[in-house]
């Protein structure tokens, strides 16, 4: 390249390359953003990616999923001691109950305000209750997550 052309195109290459990288990292900064809260006060159900670490979905709580909900409640099967509230993989969705559901159980009553639900890849589906007086309890299931998974748009567990 003559020494003309570099001089008219230079100037040009100084600016493009630095606004072509700050470009680039304003569009990866915004794909790889946590997904946007919802609105205060409005319940919503948090998906976990075990393997990610992090929250990788939101969304608001329909008066369907809650009815779902308050069936996986109510199917908890006794105490799960076995499981894990750390499992290597899978997916952990968190979920407020509105209102506390009743949690009856030989030698467990409470009223239950939020719940975790463990999607492990290799297990059966197992949930954490934590009281009104934030007392944690884990449990196994009766009722299938299928429904509640297809209502939130999560057919894939």
């Amino acid at each position: 390249m003559s020494d003309d052309a570099r001089a008219r195109y230079f100037p040009w290459l100084r600016f493009l390359i630095p606004a072509a990288a700050a470009a680039v990292l304003l569009l990866s900064a915004g794909f790889a953003a946590p997904p946007a809260p919802a609105p205060a006060g409005q319940a919503q159900i948090e998906r976990f990616d075990v393997k990610k670490g992090q929250v990788t979905d939101r969304i608001p709580i329909t008066a369907e999923m809650q009815q779902e909900l308050r069936k996986l409640a109510q199917s908890a099967s006794g105490s799960a001691g076995t499981f894990r509230i750390d499992p290597p993989d899978g997916t952990v969705l968190h979920f407020p109950l509105q209102p506390a559901v009743e949690i009856r159980q030989r030698g467990f009553f409470a009223l239950a305000a939020e719940a975790y639900l463990f999607l492990p890849a290799d297990r059966e589906p197992y949930i954490l209750f934590f009281s009104e007086e934030n007392e944690p309890r884990l449990f196994g299931l009766k009722h299938p997550v299928n429904r509640l998974l297809a209502l939130c748009g999560w057919e894939e567990g």
